[in-house]
């Protein structure tokens, strides 16, 4: 990926997901939200991290979805 906030959310994900799994989840749930990996900027990382967050609380239960979340909403 060329797009280095997506870079980013998937450095967050992978020591929890994998990753396979963290990349997976980010095409998924950025589709999701209308966009793709090249179009996805700041402004739509609360609502990413969002469905990020309902996505992966199975896997990493609610505290850690909430924390990764939180971290995805602040990443400049």
């Amino acid at each position: 990926m060329s797009n280095p906030i997506c870079e980013k959310i998937i450095d967050l994900l992978t020591p929890n997901l994998g990753k396979n799994m963290a990349i997976a989840t980010l095409d998924v749930q950025t589709q999701k939200i209308g966009k793709t990996s090249d179009t996805l900027s700041r402004q739509d990382l609360f609502s990413l991290s969002e469905k990020i967050k309902t996505g992966i609380k199975i896997f990493v239960g609610t505290e850690k979805a909430n924390e990764i979340a939180a971290k995805i909403t602040n990443i400049n």
